[in-house]
């Protein structure tokens, strides 16, 4: 029982520290460029909810304010070593999120 208060508390204090690092990150006015096949477009790091790397060497970029993704041209990992120092995280295989826009974490254990 010690073991899963302590895991609790240990997710309490992450969200804690995710809520205080939210609002710096959504303050962020900073832009990336992503190449489509027909054109470069630049995005504010604040619109982009996540990104989904696929088995065709190109990432799905999903934003805020489009129900459907762009595809972009480039592996996920190329992102991903842009993106990890700017509020970025790597969740499983696929996927790199913006940490701006989680909004709950549910707990597993």
């Amino acid at each position: 029982k010690d073991s899963n208060f302590s895991d609790q508390t240990k997710i309490r204090r992450k969200y804690s520290d995710l809520s205080a690092y939210k609002g710096k990150l959504l303050e962020n006015s900073t832009v990336i460029s992503f190449s489509t096949r027909e054109r470069t477009i630049e995005v504010a790091l604040r619109n982009i909810l996540y990104l989904e790397g696929t088995p065709r060497r190109s990432v799905l970029l999903y934003l805020k304010q489009s129900r459907t993704p762009i595809e972009c041209v480039g592996k996920l990992s190329d992102y991903e070593t842009e993106l990890h120092d700017k509020g970025f995280l790597r969740l499983q295989k696929s996927y790199l999120a913006n940490m701006a826009n989680i909004e709950r974490i549910k707990n597993y254990f």
